[in-house]
């Protein structure tokens, strides 16, 4: 699947201290949106890292994108992955991205979340959830050992997973949803000296501040919530 620079109408849609997010159309798949992340300085082997690190998480079967590339568009080397908030019904954030910014961000978008060029900076997606809060997580419990048992898994090759790799999914549209992780901002991951008994302890609270985190912008202040703090802890 390479693109070739076959780009059009690329829309900011998100973007952070390293990159710019557009959501794009590829002329040679019209029908599908594409997510291109363009590095806002030259960070040399910035790509290739990002790369690498996706080849680590696919080949060890964690939960990640389906597909991702390196291109070039406009002279520059950039990053094409899956939309994982194309149109489907799971919505993707990453809490990593809104926890300094998100009440300086909802004064500045209007109800009918009417962005500028300048507001788009900030996550879409993570503005619509943060406005349409979960009341409750189905099977939670189940969720967590699950990613428990990832990070053992990841722990046992020496690799470190920080928390702003971390997406999760949840209906888009239900107030009452299952969820799924995803590891999608991939500068962040990175190898040990040695593996330890340390590192299954690192990623676990490197993943419970991502978590928390969501908890805490993206669910409801009610008893379902600090509940699932309580299991958090646990893990």
């Amino acid at each position: 699947m390479h693109y070739k620079n076959e780009f059009i109408n690329p829309t900011l849609i998100g973007g952070g201290e390293n990159w710019e997010v557009y959501r794009c159309e590829p002329i040679n798949r019209i029908s599908e949106t594409i997510i291109m992340r363009i590095p806002k300085l030259d960070f040399g082997n910035s790509n290739n890292s990002f790369h690498d690190n996706y080849k680590r998480i696919k080949n060890l079967g964690l939960p990640t994108l389906k597909f991702l590339e390196i291109d070039q568009y406009r002279g520059k080397n950039v990053i094409i992955t899956e939309d994982l908030n194309r149109q489907g019904n799971i919505i993707f954030v990453s809490p990593n991205s809104v926890v300094p910014k998100m009440p300086a961000l909802l004064r500045k978008l209007s109800s009918d979340m009417g962005f500028n060029q300048e507001s788009r900076k900030h996550s879409i997606a993570e503005v619509y959830r943060y406005k349409n809060k979960i009341d409750e997580i189905i099977d939670i419990e189940k969720f967590l050992k699950e990613v428990q048992d990832d990070l053992i898994r990841a722990s046992k090759l020496k690799l470190i997973i920080d928390f702003d790799c971390y997406f999760f999914g949840t209906s888009r549209n239900k107030n009452k949803t299952t969820i799924k992780y995803l590891l999608a901002d991939l500068d962040n991951i990175r190898e040990a000296a040695d593996e330890n008994s340390y590192l299954i302890k690192q990623n676990i609270s490197e993943f419970r501040k991502a978590f928390n985190s969501f908890l805490e912008y993206f669910v409801k202040d009610n008893e379902n919530r600090r509940k699932y703090f309580e299991a958090v802890k646990e893990m």
